[in-house]
């Protein structure tokens, strides 16, 4: 029988995780489980803003401008702070 009941386990990647506790069995028991929303969106749906232009002095045409960050990492990045809330909310 575990001696630690108070033992919890986070088994996570950037788009899930899942809150585990041993049992008097030995077995690993699922509390709780989180999913990411952004987890499967596009790009384009994480964010509402087009990236934007730029133009030459010497010219007409436009040019598109590559966002700085990358908005799967973000939300990967949000979801962790996520479950850290979760992991001190839970000691």
């Amino acid at each position: 029988m575990p001696t630690h009941t108070q033992l919890l386990i986070a088994v996570a990647d950037g788009e899930h995780v899942r809150f585990l506790r041993p049992a008097g069995d030995n077995a690993l028991h699922t509390v709780m489980s989180l999913d990411s929303d952004a987890a499967h969106q596009r790009s384009s749906d994480l964010r509402s803003d087009r990236p934007g232009a730029s133009m030459h002095s010497d010219s007409t045409a436009h040019h598109a401008v590559a966002p700085k960050h990358d908005p799967h990492q973000q939300e990967k990045m949000l979801f962790g702070h996520e479950v850290a809330r979760q992991l001190n909310a839970a000691s």
